[in-house]
């Protein structure tokens, strides 16, 4: 039935669509090797012409002196003739008495030796001038026919065949040996000619011949020395048909002396065994004079550098319009700067550029000033504009960065870039690059100011003349505020006390990147979009700046506390992180070391408004707050939160400190000194909650456990861990008892569950606890259950009682047990099935069941006591 629904094809028509499969495949050998062979067998055709056309004018130039040179090689017919006509003459005037001349001798004259050598020479140069006009005639016909060939047929995988067949049949029978001997037959002819010319003139006057004999001398050592030239300066342009020969040549004999060397100091006993001639390990005897080329041209060097600068500042030159240096601008940045920080691979480079007449800078600038001469459409225009700011950003980056680079500062128009921040009709799309190009120029016009302060600085002592210079450039960079400081200390005159007060006003220098990094941050978190490369630059301007002075953090506090004013509204807006969080993370980040400046109300006020409101977001906010910052930081200033607040701010700390350990996020850590400060509040409920989790927490670090991630048993403790935990269990039971939830608030309720399943989730199945634990856990078990409280029963039975491995299986104390079943019993009745079944689920059956089934259980008389010799502290 498969058979005659599909019916096997025949097996030439199976081939044929095997063939076509890889149409594809053979379109693409097509085109890398039609380019390949075209330009090859151009490149042929080229020099076969140029060979033609001076093998064709030097045959008929030497013909014209083979024409007299083949005479000297038989009799001198004029000779002969002169004689006989003086015989003649001198018998017609001597009478019959003067003898008859002989001229046999004369006609059996041999050609000299010069003649001979120069007919030979000079016939054998123009057979090869003949011979190579010959070949080449035949290398145009084969290429043409190569050409021809390759190009008859249409479908893609015969003419892939044809191209492969073709090409290797060229290899095969040395197609490139044949075109480079024609130049060599044409050399050869022309060194001939030379050789034969001495001999042709050698006769007739010895001074024209010592002179054509220098000539040749010139010419064949000039051709010699351009042969062995490419053997010591790979990227010298000048080589002959011989250079590879005496490539090949000279790289054996090196092998083989090399080899031979081996030999003797094997046979000293100095190295390993070896026999002469064979080639040494690691030997690269058959690179090419390409290879060595390539390898020069490529290797990591400070020639390489050079050239690179070279190379670019002349392209740079060479470009005229605007579209050209666009894409150059579009390359800057990643010359700079890649996905793993700061590049110095064309550092030199860059600084030639900026070294050169080019004016780099301001090119770009009016670019930008001017992006598009009104020939741009609006995107295109956008699009300009983001890469000269980019561009821009790569400059200051790297004039900050590089040290050799700060030697001599670039000179930015930053009011360009400021006037375009603060445009009304600037797109929105190019602030997120405007702020941080801005920020880089600033930072650089700082670092250019810093170095020069401490360039006059002379042993802790400054002139006035020195410091004028600060002042004119602090106020040529618009750093103003500085700028008029030392303008005024200048123009009160020089006292002994002015070198101080100069020195003191020089070193507040440094709170000029605060504030550069304070404005980018806040401009920064204005917009929804990130900054580009906002952690790079970030991390730069923190870089630069050191330690703040007190007046910096209080303005970096100023900017913290005026962020989250303004964004209050708009917190839980970000769904994901936003500018406005990195922003934040960075002040707190340089403010770790001022503990006392953090201690301002309202600064401690936002921020804890912000860690309250923030979370609320999707997307897991809360995991990825704070990158830089150690959460111990964040964990003591949430501690501080407690201590500096009442009422409802203080449970709002409190609060936050429960979620932050509830989201084992690591945003923030707390230590002994945060339960201390809880504990020194008014208890409630919520600081019940709040102490039990940050005592959990602690003790997990303590122990190296992992962070929860889902409310099951997963650890191994020992018997000793057991009972730290479950005794903060206990305490928590305890304060639940003293203060329970407010069942009318939704979050208390939830606050006490997932606290007791935290504090449940460290306790494995079937824990093992000792009888007086057992007999507390009950009573509180028995109390929680029979309270007002009947939230907090729910997660207590659903972990007593879990269902697959209770826990209450290992309560072996029949007192306990008697106590949980009768509770439990209590509570079903009370808050009926309803309750059971849909809060708690078959968790209660499943505890109900287990205790019913133990005879040994006897029935509760009286609750049991609390034993407090058995508190165990964490």
């Amino acid at each position: 039935m498969s058979s005659a629904l599909n019916p096997i094809p025949p097996l030439k028509e199976q081939i044929d669509r095997d063939e076509l499969a890889g149409a594809k495949l053979w379109s693409f050998y097509v085109s890398e090797a039609e380019k390949y062979d075209k330009a090859l067998v151009a490149g042929w055709r080229s020099d076969m012409d140029g060979l033609l056309i001076f093998a064709g004018l030097f045959s008929a130039s030497l013909t014209a002196f083979l024409i007299e040179s083949y005479k000297t090689l038989s009799p001198d017919q004029g000779a002969v003739t002169i004689a006989i006509l003086a015989q003649i003459s001198n018998q017609l005037h001597g009478g019959s008495n003067v003898s008859a001349v002989d001229v046999a001798p004369l006609m059996n004259i041999r050609p000299t030796s010069a003649a001979l050598v120069c007919n030979t020479f000079w016939f054998l140069s123009l057979g090869f001038s003949l011979a190579c006009a010959l070949i080449a005639t035949l290398v145009e016909q084969w290429t043409r026919q190569f050409i021809y060939a390759s190009e008859l047929k249409q479908s893609p995988i015969i003419r892939a065949r044809v191209f492969a067949y073709l090409f290797y049949g060229l290899e095969r029978f040395g197609m490139h040996a044949m075109v480079q001997l024609i130049p060599l037959l044409l050399h050869i002819s022309l060194l001939l000619f030379f050789a034969g010319l001495i001999a042709f003139l050698e006769p007739i006057n010895t001074v024209v011949a010592v002179l054509a004999a220098a000539m040749l001398a010139s010419i064949s050592l000039a051709y010699l020395y351009l042969t062995v030239l490419p053997m010591f300066s790979s990227d010298s342009p000048y080589r002959t048909p011989l250079s590879n020969i005496a490539w090949g040549f000279f790289r054996q004999l090196h092998v083989l002396s090399l080899a031979a060397w081996k030999w003797l100091l094997d046979e000293d006993g100095t190295m390993p065994s070896s026999q002469p001639g064979q080639p040494i390990a690691g030997e690269k005897s058959s690179r090419t004079m390409f290879d060595v080329m390539l390898h020069d041209a490529t290797y990591k060097s400070d020639g390489r550098a050079k050239r690179d600068g070279r190379a670019m500042v002349w392209a740079l030159r060479s470009l005229t319009s605007d579209d050209e240096l666009e894409p150059f601008l579009e390359a800057l940045p990643e010359l700079v700067w890649g996905p793993n920080g700061r590049r110095h691979g064309y550092d030199n480079m860059i600084n030639m550029l900026l070294e050169s007449d080019l004016r780099l800078i301001p090119r770009i600038e009016a670019l930008l000033r001017d992006p598009d001469s009104g020939l741009l459409a609006a995107d295109l225009q956008v699009r300009r504009q983001i890469f000269c700011i980019r561009a821009l950003w790569a400059l200051a980056c790297f004039s900050v960065s590089e040290p050799s680079a700060q030697q001599s500062f670039p000179i930015f128009d930053h009011t360009l870039l400021a006037s375009l921040m603060t445009s009304t009709t600037v797109v929105r799309a190019l602030l997120p690059y405007l702020f941080s190009a801005y920020a880089m120029v600033r930072c650089s016009d700082f670092c250019s100011l810093s170095t020069l302060i401490r360039s006059v600085v002379n042993n802790g002592t400054i002139s006035p003349i020195p410091l004028k210079q600060v002042q004119l450039h602090a106020g040529n960079l618009s750093f103003s505020a500085f700028s008029t400081m030392l303008e005024q200390l200048i123009d009160c005159g020089w006292t002994p006390t002015s070198t101080q007060r100069a020195l003191d006003a020089l070193n507040s220098c440094t709170d000029l990147a605060h504030d550069i990094l304070a404005d980018y941050w806040r401009r920064s978190a204005s917009v929804d979009q990130m900054s580009y490369q906002f952690e790079t630059t970030s991390s730069l301007l923190q870089q630069v700046a050191l330690q703040p002075s007190t007046a910096s953090a209080i303005k970096l506090r100023a900017t913290f506390t005026t962020l989250i004013d303004e964004n209050s509204q708009q917190v839980e807006r970000y769904k994901t992180i936003h500018p406005f969080d990195l922003s934040l993370d960075g002040i707190l980040h340089v403010l770790r070391g001022n503990q006392d400046c953090l201690a301002d109300t309202t600064f401690l006020r936002l921020f804890l408004l912000y860690m309250a409101n923030r979370p609320q977001a999707s997307g897991n906010v809360e995991t990825q707050l704070f990158p830089t910052c150690d959460p111990t930081f964040i964990g003591s200033l949430l501690t501080n939160c407690v201590v500096a607040f009442d009422g409802r701010t203080k449970s709002n700390a409190l609060g936050v400190i429960w979620l932050c350990v509830y989201w084992q996020s690591k945003v923030a850590i707390f230590d002994a000194a945060t339960v201390m400060a809880i504990n020194a509040t008014t208890e409630t409920f919520v600081t019940s909650c709040t102490v039990a989790v940050v005592k959990a927490d602690m003790l997990r670090r303590a122990l190296g456990l992992p962070p929860l991630t889902s409310y099951v048993g997963q650890f191994t403790l020992s018997q000793e861990e057991k009972e730290n935990f479950g005794t903060i269990l206990l305490e928590f039971l305890d304060s639940c008892k003293k203060f329970p939830p407010n069942e009318g608030d939704k979050s208390e309720r939830n606050m006490g569950m997932q606290t007791i399943k935290m504090l449940t989730s460290y306790l494995s199945s079937k824990p093992s606890f000792s009888p007086s634990f057992q007999r507390r856990f009950a009573n509180y078990f028995s109390e929680i259950l029979s309270g007002d409280s009947p939230t907090l029963g729910v997660p207590i039975i659903n972990w007593v009682g879990s269902v697959g491995s209770p826990p209450i299986q290992g309560f072996n104390d029949p007192g306990a047990r008697a106590t949980i079943l009768e509770a439990s019993k209590m509570f079903s009745r009370i808050h009926n099935l309803r309750v059971a079944r849909t809060e708690v689920g078959g968790t209660l059956d499943v505890l109900l069941a287990e205790l019913a089934s133990d005879t040994s259980v006897p029935a509760p008389d009286a609750p049991i006591d609390l034993d407090p010799t058995t508190s165990v502290t964490t």
